[in-house]
């Protein structure tokens, strides 16, 4: 297996100072931070890959949480933790849909956050203690994760879930490209992010979830927010079934519903294909193919309410699949900072979320920008010396770069 040299620093990638928009970091207003914001989304127009710019935000425009801790897949552990329970292989896949919808609890419940860029070679560990669902007793599971970023120019990351009591594992990287329109922002999975892998080791099973795109409205309004649009799919070629999760498009006029469709059938594996991209029906495919005699479960509700399921044409018995607005994010177990390495996010960004909490803002820029040219240094340095960066908790193979292994003997402490 061949390690995946990290992607070298764009040379064309440009960079916006933000001195040259007219930020004034003195000026703390409402009117001041609306007027920076306007210039900005100004300048972002037309540019293909808002993700890929080099753009120094001020402190005071940013929510004091590292990207690394913000964006995961795992706002609720205990619905991933509890996948491989069911013996049924249709069950286990309502269980993963189930995940799904969980883990999209910051979208449907905050705004849209903007944390710290991470640096490359940053990291991430946490853990969580928390009981199965209808479990008859207290016992607790322990589920941990393990995130690193690979790449910086474009920002790509790698992440590791594990669940070692009930034999549940997850990896994947995460990579988005944004492209602003002039009221919105599109966002879509980057060539890297083909979605999150999922195994069942007590079932021998492998289960691949797309990402779906979105749209990020509300900018204008200082209420920024995610709708998601077209659908995701989730494929298990062990037990050949597949899921297809299609997002409805909203109304011009009236609120926001959010409401989805989807349904579980059958499918036949294209294993050649499996080997170096994940099995996906064809991009022109609809839910409306799937016939009803062929459906085995269907989805109806909306991701940031309830989802109701029943089994496929055979019962109309109506079941609760999720209720979001009964669920909160599940608050992360992070070790204490004075037994953290030198590059995990806390500590790396520590001075600056004090700083920014404080309402120092001017003290937070200037720390944050010592970060930023600490990483030019590094950079610099690699590139005088000839030397490429490799991730040191991931191995991410040539062959599949999607899908990061995390290394043996790794001594982590969460």
């Amino acid at each position: 297996m061949m390690a995946q040299k990290s992607p070298n620093p764009s040379e064309n990638s440009e960079f916006i100072k933000t001195e040259n928009l007219g930020f004034d970091e003195n000026d703390n207003s409402d009117k001041g931070r609306l007027g920076f914001i306007m210039t900005l989304l100004k300048k972002l127009i037309g540019v293909s890959d808002i993700a890929n710019l080099r753009i120094s935000l001020p402190a005071q425009m940013l929510d004091p949480i590292p990207n690394l801790e913000h964006y995961t897949w795992l706002d609720r552990p205990d619905y991933f933790a509890c996948l491989s329970q069911p013996e049924d292989p249709l069950e286990r896949m309502i269980g993963v849909v189930r995940y799904c919808f969980s883990k999209e609890l910051k979208f449907a419940k905050e705004n849209i956050k903007k944390p710290y860029n991470s640096v490359l070679g940053e990291k991430f560990l946490c853990h969580w203690n928390v009981p199965l669902p209808n479990a008859t007793d207290e016992k607790t599971v322990k589920v941990t994760m393990v995130s690193e970023q690979t790449s910086h120019h474009p920002p790509i990351s790698a992440f590791w879930y594990e669940c070692k009591e009930t034999g549940v594992v997850a990896c994947g990287m995460d990579q988005v490209k944004a492209k602003f329109s002039g009221t919105s922002f599109k966002v879509e999975p980057g060539s890297t992010a083909k979605g999150i892998y999922i195994t069942l080791q007590n079932h021998g099973e492998e289960y691949h979830i797309s990402h779906p795109s979105g749209q990020i409205q509300g900018i204008l309004t200082g209420s920024p927010n995610l709708a998601y649009q077209e659908s995701y799919v989730i494929s298990c070629p062990q037990t050949k079934l597949r899921a297809f999760i299609e997002f409805k498009p909203e109304r011009w006029i009236g609120k926001s519903r959010y409401l989805i469709e989807g349904k579980v059938f059958n499918f036949e594996p294209t294993y050649e294909s499996s080997k170096t991209e994940p099995d996906m029906p064809p991009s022109s495919f609809k839910l409306s193919q799937v016939k009803d005699e062929h459906t085995l479960v269907n989805f109806w509700g909306s991701w940031r309410s309830k989802v109701f399921y029943n089994h496929g044409h055979t019962t109309k018995e109506e079941k609760l699949l999720i209720d979001i607005e009964e669920h909160d994010i599940v608050p992360k177990i992070v070790k204490p900072m004075e037994e953290m390495e030198e590059f995990e996010s806390r500590k790396i960004w520590n001075e600056v979320t004090v700083n920014i909490k404080s309402r120092e803002f001017s003290k937070a820029t200037k720390a944050k920008q010592a970060i930023e040219d600490a990483q030019r240094k590094r950079t610099a340095l690699r590139k005088e010396k000839g030397e490429i960066h490799e991730p040191e908790y991931f191995i991410i193979s040539e062959e599949q770069p999607h899908k990061p292994i995390l290394k043996d003997n790794l001594d982590l402490k969460f």
